[in-house]
């Protein structure tokens, strides 16, 4: 069997994986964020609409250009979030890499290091290209 320091590679594994946790929840809030702020207003025409339709005129006519924050306000919030997912699962390695092996927490955390910093950049740069949708204002 592979060994990884003191213990099988399979059991490293999955003591280790829950450190991509808090980065898949940095991404996920990132990518949710961008949603949300770009169409953060959206549900004003929506409503309007939804109110002439059943016969309610008080909120006025649809205002069909209301939308959110600009995609180029949004990257600098979405960059944020994957840093911090990226610094607590960093953080998490360490921690276990020190518990687990205690003369040498390198060797148990460096790979892990790597494979959260590339899977950090991969969001970014997926996170980085157009998304077209409805509602977002190029």
């Amino acid at each position: 069997a592979t060994r990884v320091g003191t213990m099988d590679l399979w059991t490293h594994a999955r003591r280790f994986c829950i450190t991509l946790a808090p980065l898949g929840f940095g991404v996920w809030l990132a990518h949710y964020c961008f949603h949300f702020l770009t169409g953060l207003w959206t549900f004003i025409p929506v409503t309007q609409a939804a109110a002439i339709r059943h016969g309610i005129p008080g909120l006025g006519q649809p205002s069909w250009g209301l939308g959110g924050l600009h995609e180029a306000w949004v990257w600098p919030i979405e960059i944020g979030f994957v840093s911090l997912g990226l610094v607590g699962s960093l953080g998490l390695a360490w921690s276990l890499a020190q518990r687990d092996f205690h003369h040498r927490p390198s060797q148990g955390f460096l790979p892990w290091a790597g494979l959260q910093l590339t899977m950090a950049a991969t969001a970014l740069w997926l996170l980085a290209q157009p998304m077209e949708m409805r509602g977002t204002f190029l």
